[in-house]
């Protein structure tokens, strides 16, 4: 990656992050830390990580987190980018989302897929560093 390729979703949320509502949040919302009852959310566990920050951070985290372990992230675009509006449909029947989130959704997402590749390098795992830059890059091409 370049240092461009690196520095522009930064800058970019940067610079609108002051505008971001915040709250208390996971950091790391994933299904492995939600409990379920049938279709409905019954809970949520692991709080460890949680801190107050832009409430935006947990549901780039969930979305995102949708891609990983996929092979090939083109063939799928079309049904995860249904799921991401689905999801944030049903977030925004509780909780309705303000322009500045959803004009950052996807710099946040690219922000923490950087998060992570500068994780897996510090643990020496090139695959894992090869495959988030992978969906670094998906998000980069992704439509809005």
């Amino acid at each position: 990656m370049t240092k461009e390729e690196w520095m522009k979703p930064i800058d970019a949320l940067c610079s609108i992050y002051p505008q971001l509502p915040k709250q208390q949040i996971h950091r790391d919302l994933h299904y492995g830390n939600l409990l379920f009852e049938g279709a409905t959310l019954t809970g949520v566990l692991d709080f460890d990580l949680g801190k107050q920050d832009a409430r935006l951070f947990d549901i780039a985290y969930i979305l995102v987190g949708q891609l990983l372990g996929q092979k090939d992230l083109t063939s799928v675009e079309n049904e995860w980018l249904i799921f991401v509006s689905q999801f944030l449909n049903g977030y925004e029947s509780i909780t309705v989302l303000e322009r500045d989130e959803k004009e950052a959704l996807l710099l946040m997402m690219q922000c923490i897929e950087l998060l992570f590749v500068a994780f897996w390098q510090q643990q020496k795992n090139q695959k894992a560093t090869e495959e988030t830059i992978e969906i670094f890059k998906f998000l980069q091409n992704t439509k809005k």
